[in-house]
């Protein structure tokens, strides 16, 4: 099956629930691995500002600069994008309590529309958002 370029669009995945322990940081990273493995742009968010994982799942517990930063308005969304060596790329929340006090999650979707403006030029990025209700 053939599609019409105009018919490709980025896709937002959001893997959430209110119970800890149940999967979501699993699910979201081996969403990312077959998506990226089928030759696909993907972005995993770390929207679980309680208990961060992905960062630490990728090999990158601590980096310099996390979405808490820019929940924070501290730092512009592309600033935070650090891509693993099999191509998926992650915006890292921080395991640090002080950080996780600044931020204001209801940025959330401006923080999405941020980096959809980043990658405007390709079409077919899916973004997979893990995150506590």
């Amino acid at each position: 099956m053939i599609l019409n370029e105009s018919l490709k669009m980025s896709k937002i995945i959001v893997i959430t629930s209110g119970k800890g322990g149940v999967g979501k940081t699993t699910t979201a990273i081996n969403l990312a691995a077959a998506i990226n493995h089928f030759g696909k742009e993907v972005l995993v968010i770390d929207g679980n500002l309680t208990t961060p994982n992905v960062g630490i799942y990728f090999g990158s517990p601590e980096v310099p600069i996390n979405l808490n930063h820019i929940l924070s308005k501290k730092v512009e969304a592309l600033e935070a994008v650090y891509e693993h060596e099999s191509g998926v790329k992650i915006i890292p929340a921080s395991l640090s309590v002080h950080d996780s006090m600044n931020a204001d999650f209801t940025k959330l979707k401006s923080v999405c529309n941020q980096v959809r403006k980043i990658y405007k030029h390709c079409k077919t990025i899916s973004y997979i958002i893990n995150t506590k209700t």
